[in-house]
């Protein structure tokens, strides 16, 4: 049986590595991402490999996320939805608080309301110099 995984922040650069190994190994793979930091493109270039389910959304709206676990089968998510710049945190910390704090939860309570047997990855994103 096909898994079927939700990356979140899957067009940007980390995301799309994670989908390309995925899909590499024949994971049905579902992307969501408001493109702040992510490009579409790099999703139309991977989806030679195999097969993508792109959704454009933000984490910060929870009916957004929550509309994926009413009509995905999700067996995973690798959550890579983040903002990372340490020079910009510092200048808007507000910003990185709402996206990565609140998007997080919303995120994980929307897996939780699914009911669903969930594996989740959260890695830990930092800015190499």
């Amino acid at each position: 049986m096909q898994k079927t995984i939700l990356i979140t922040g899957g067009a940007g650069y980390i995301g799309s590595h994670a989908v390309k190994l995925l899909l590499e190994h024949h994971c049905k793979i579902v992307v969501f991402d408001n493109l702040s930091n992510g490009y579409r493109q790099a999703i139309t270039q991977l989806e030679s490999i195999g097969e993508i389910k792109f959704i454009k959304g933000d984490l910060r709206y929870p009916a957004e996320i929550d509309h994926v676990f009413e009509t995905e089968k999700i067996n995973a998510v690798m959550h890579f939805a983040a903002q990372c710049s340490v020079d910009e945190s510092m200048k808007h910390p507000e910003v990185y608080f709402d996206n990565n704090t609140i998007g997080t939860y919303n995120l994980l309570e929307a897996m939780r309301k699914s009911s669903a047997d969930i594996l989740t990855t959260i890695p830990s994103v930092h800015t190499i110099y």
